[in-house]
């Protein structure tokens, strides 16, 4: 993973805490996920085993560009959960879409869609 900026020393993952949201997923077999809230600032996923039971984990996105993700899916625990684009996939992003300098492309993997999922946020926090 390469550095965030030169004054910090944390990669990507350390720095956006994505090694803690894979960690906390590799708990469960899979877990169902709604988009529950979205403008022109926030994303929320909030994930949960059933619909009847209480919700496991609530991931926040801020500042968001734009994003590529269904009202709901499913995470299958095959992959690591949330990671970030390496440069091929963030250069065909940014060619496609004229992402901002500052945001990152988040990808959602694990799921039961054929490709990733992505969003493009400058930031990421998760609630349990």
């Amino acid at each position: 993973m390469k550095q965030s900026n030169e004054n910090d020393n944390r990669t990507d993952s350390e720095r956006f805490n994505l090694n803690a949201i894979n960690a906390f997923m590799q708990h469960f077999l899979w877990m169902d996920f709604e988009l529950v809230w979205v403008n022109s600032h926030t994303l929320q996923l909030h994930g949960f085993i059933d619909e009847a039971g209480d919700d496991k984990i609530l991931i926040t996105f801020s500042s968001v560009y734009m994003s590529c993700v269904p009202v709901s899916f499913i995470y299958e625990g095959n992959d690591a959960f949330i990671s970030i684009a390496d440069q091929e996939q963030a250069i065909s992003v940014n060619t496609a879409y004229n992402v901002t300098i500052g945001h990152t492309v988040f990808i959602l993997s694990g799921t039961d869609m054929q490709g990733n999922l992505f969003i493009v946020a400058k930031q990421v926090e998760m609630l349990t």
